[in-house]
Order: C-alpha cells, then sequence, then structure tokens
C-alpha cells in the first residue's frame, strides 16, 4: 500500500486547504494510506499532522513573512494578489516526508515552504506531483495572471505590481522570482503536475517552469454523501430565511476579492426590481461592503464553519452566482451542485468545464453585470427547476464525487 503524502499550508483555511483535505479524505476512505502535512491545523483529523515540534517557529515565521511581505509589495494593481516566498520549513528532514512513497505539493506558501524548501524535496528524489489550485507556481509570483502571458517565457515589467501601470522595471520581483523558479524546480524529472481544471493544466504546460514536465487533469473532489439534496422549507427554517422567495446565494473565502466579481453581481442586483427575490451571501467580509442601495434584500450569514451549515445553506438557495473574472476550480461550485444547485458564471478559467450552458446551470462569454442578470433570470424562469437541479448533482457524482476518485487512481502510480 503505497503511503502518500499531501503537503499545504493549513487544513480547513482557504479554497486550496479544502481540496486537498478532501483529497486526503477521500484516498483513506477508499483504502490508502494518506496523511497531510499542515503548518496551521483547525481540524481534529488523525491523518492531518503539522512538522515535529515547530509550533513555535510556525507562529514566528507566519509574523516574519506578514511583515517583511508587507514591506517589500506595498501596493498591488486591483486585481492582484501576489506572493513572495520568503521564508519557509525545510521539510525535508520531516519523519512523514521520509516514510512517504509519493509526496504532493498543494498551496505551500505563507511560510510554509519557500522556493529553495520546494526544491528540497524534490532532492529526495521521491515521486512528487504538484497539485495547482492557482497560477502561482508558475507565474513570478500573481496567482492568476489575468490576460498577462509573460509566464510562458520570462516574467518581467509585471503588470500587477506596486500600481494601476504596473512594474515599469524589467528585472522586478516577478522576474527574479520565475528565474529562481526556474533554475530550482525545472530539471527534477521526478516532479508531475496535475490540476482540477484542463484551463490550468494547458496553463501549466505552456509555462517556462513546467513546460517539460508530465502534466495532467485530476478534478477536486467532494462527498456526495454529506453535500446531497434537502428539503427546501426546513433549510430556510433552520436559517431563518424567507420561505416565499427566490433566494440567490453567493460566498467566497474572501469576498472583497479582486478575482470573484462581487462588483459585478451588486451592480445585476441594483438593476433588478423584483419583490419576490433575495440574496443570500456568505463568507469572510465586511458586513457594511455588501449592503446595497436597492430593492432587493441581502441576507449576510456571514462565514460558515462547518459542512452541516454550508449543506443546509444551499440547500435554502434556488442558485448559485459565481461571476469570478478568475478561478480555477471552486468548492463552491461543487458544493452547489452536489447540493442539487444550478450556478451562473464567467466563461473564464475552470469554470465552464463544471457548469454546462443551460444543462446544469448558464455560462456567458461577456463579462458583466447584465450577463450575470441574464443568467439570474434564466435559472429562475426555467420551467424545469427539478432537471436543472438533476442534471447539477449528476455532474458531480460522475466527475468529483469521492466515488469517482477511482477511476483516476492513477494518483498513486
Amino acid at each position: 500500500m503505497a503511503k502518500i503524502l499531501h503537503i499545504n499550508s493549513a487544513d480547513k483555511a482557504g479554497g486550496a486547504a479544502i481540496a486537498a483535505f478532501r483529497h486526503n479524505e477521500a484516498l483513506n476512505l477508499i483504502g490508502h494510506s494518506s496523511k497531510m502535512l499542515v503548518i496551521d491545523k483547525s481540524s481534529k483529523t488523525s491523518s492531518v499532522i503539522q512538522p515535529a515540534g515547530k509550533g513555535a517557529l510556525i507562529k514566528l515565521k507566519s509574523l516574519l513573512y506578514s511583515g517583511i511581505a508587507g514591506r517589500n509589495i506595498k501596493r498591488f494593481h486591483p486585481y492582484a494578489v501576489f506572493s513572495n516566498p520568503l521564508t519557509g520549513f525545510n521539510l525535508a528532514d520531516e519523519a512523514a516526508v521520509k516514510e512517504a512513497d509519493l509526496i504532493v505539493l498543494h498551496w505551500v506558501c505563507n511560510s510554509m515552504l519557500s522556493i529553495k524548501g520546494v526544491e528540497q524535496i524534490l532532492k529526495l528524489g521521491k515521486p512528487v506531483i504538484w497539485f495547482l489550485h492557482d497560477m502561482w507556481p508558475l507565474t513570478g509570483g500573481c496567482h492568476y495572471s489575468l490576460s498577462c502571458n509573460r509566464y510562458e517565457t520570462q516574467c518581467h515589467n509585471c503588470p500587477m505590481l506596486y500600481n494601476r501601470n504596473g512594474s515599469r522595471r524589467r528585472k522586478d520581483i516577478s522576474y527574479h522570482l520565475l528565474k529562481k523558479k526556474l533554475k530550482k524546480w525545472s530539471r527534477y524529472d521526478n516532479l508531475r503536475i496535475m490540476a482540477p481544471s484542463q484551463w490550468l493544466a494547458d496553463c501549466a504546460a505552456r509555462s517556462a517552469v513546467f513546460k517539460n514536465h508530465k502534466i495532467s487533469v485530476f478534478r477536486n473532489v467532494i462527498n456526495t454523501d454529506i453535500f446531497k439534496p434537502l428539503d427546501k422549507r426546513a433549510a430556510r427554517e433552520a436559517l431563518n430565511l424567507p420561505f416565499d422567495k427566490k433566494l440567490i446565494l453567493f460566498g467566497a473565502d474572501s469576498i472583497n476579492s479582486p478575482y470573484k466579481g462581487w462588483e459585478y453581481l451588486k451592480k445585476a442586483l441594483n438593476s433588478m426590481n423584483d419583490s419576490n427575490i433575495e440574496c443570500v451571501v456568505f463568507g469572510n467580509s465586511d458586513d457594511t461592503s455588501i449592503h446595497l442601495d436597492s430593492p432587493i434584500k441581502i441576507n449576510y450569514v456571514g462565514r460558515l464553519n462547518d459542512d452541516l451549515s454550508l449543506v443546509m445553506l444551499y440547500n435554502a438557495c434556488d442558485l448559485f452566482v459565481t461571476p469570478s473574472i478568475a478561478d480555477n476550480y471552486p468548492n463552491v461550485i461543487l458544493e452547489s451542485m452536489a447540493c442539487g444547485l444550478p450556478c451562473v458564471g464567467f466563461n473564464i478559467g475552470g469554470i465552464p468545464e463544471m457548469i454546462q450552458h443551460k444543462n446544469t446551470g448558464y455560462i456567458s462569454d461577456d463579462i458583466s453585470s447584465n450577463a450575470i442578470l441574464d443568467g439570474i433570470r434564466w435559472v429562475l424562469n426555467n420551467t424545469d427547476a427539478a432537471t436543472l437541479s438533476k442534471n447539477a448533482r449528476t455532474w458531480v457524482i460522475e466527475n468529483s464525487s469521492y466515488r469517482s476518485l477511482t477511476k483516476n487512481i492513477h494518483l498513486t502510480n
């Protein structure tokens, strides 16, 4: 039996953490020996472990990283999230790493691994999979490059650094980070790349860092025995939501993230005038930032930290809107569709691989608030809502459920 070790900065905080946690859980449920190594542990799951004896050092490095990163990269493009892994651990010496037959890297920034720290693991010669959750491993530091393709050759004059005009220096931080990744990672033939979406796999295949590595698609998974349809009225009663309204759902780990597109949904809601429709918002946010001067009431339920609350929320609503302008393979779409909720979104990233236009939801090539409004109206006015709901759940069961993992068991080969 292969011993698999997933490495991620956290086990529950953030989309990458949730996806990695579910892969670890699913592999154990189907009989494999899988563990997850994290620095930020919030679950009580026994297969999730932390680096031995480094608790205080972990906190110190996290504070150090935040302080140094804040001083060195003070201002960003409004659509940029940028990571510079200045600190990290030498996890190659960890017992769990030495015992593993297969190592799966996930999101390893936030003082988990530096660029050199990743190389120290590669030097062990063990099979290593880097499971991509965004574009950071293949860029000069941005999480999503949007329209920029400089990561395919050499990052420079980064359009996302410092201000709205971007970096005007050829040898800026992005130049040096990508050059370092090329030097430290690209020569190791024991490294294999996986991505949950074909879109991100294609980005990796074009990248200067990973273009010579084996690249494949391996979907994020979800437990469809937990995320499933429930009685809508009972769900609304439990959450104190109205019984007589159509409810539009929006949520993200960070609602105000520049990638998540709240502004598009907000404008769409502002242009609606229907007393039978309300919006429900969940996730991390300043409550005041989501209040609207519009006829559509906003029900803000905050961050939900357990699966049962999430399942109840999905089942209480009529559709989920994901107006992201950059995304890979969002957990919120999997969760929504597993609960039978049709989704509305833009044709960007891996989203059109999940939402099938007018079969499990609505996808638009036009990135605008009007397109979101059209999608909302199409779903809410659909005369066969039951079929739309069934199609959404069936797609998840067949493509991204724990049971579907057995179709892709080459992960361990």
